[in-house]
């Protein structure tokens, strides 16, 4: 993927290094593009455009394992938005309340899962209840 969304989000990083590579990536990719259209179009040999994509895709490996390394760190204390409560105290609203507040929690941001569960559509019946009149066989 060329537009890593978590981190245009803000909500997660990973290391500076990896970040790095990651770019260094994505414009070996798009060098790749160019080289491949200059072939086309010049006559250049396609072999350099494999070479630099090839060298891409290994950076973008590298990337991914000094993440995976090094875990992925949050920024879950960044500040979004602070402001004065009723008796003066300084408030603060942060990204892992505003996680939180939409269903996702840490452990689940990178498998996309909520953490909020769907009412089920039948719901159990208590054990002390006796079924009603309307479900019991005939």
């Amino acid at each position: 993927m060329w537009l890593h969304e978590v981190e245009c989000l803000g909500f997660a990083r990973c290391s500076r290094t990896a970040a790095l590579l990651r770019a260094a990536s994505d414009c070996c990719t798009l060098a790749a593009i160019a080289l491949l259209i200059a072939a086309f179009a010049v006559g250049v040999s396609a072999w350099y455009a494999a070479a630099v994509w090839l060298a891409g895709r290994i950076l973008y490996a590298v990337s991914q394992s000094v993440a995976a390394k090094n875990g992925f760190r949050y920024d879950d204390d960044k500040i979004i938005a602070s402001w004065r409560g009723a008796n003066g105290a300084t408030c603060r609203y942060t990204f892992r309340e505003c996680l939180r507040d939409s269903g996702y929690g840490a452990k689940t941001w990178f498998k996309d899962k909520k953490i909020k569960r769907r009412p089920q559509r039948h719901p159990a019946r208590r054990a002390h209840r006796r079924p009603s009149e309307s479900s019991k066989a005939v």
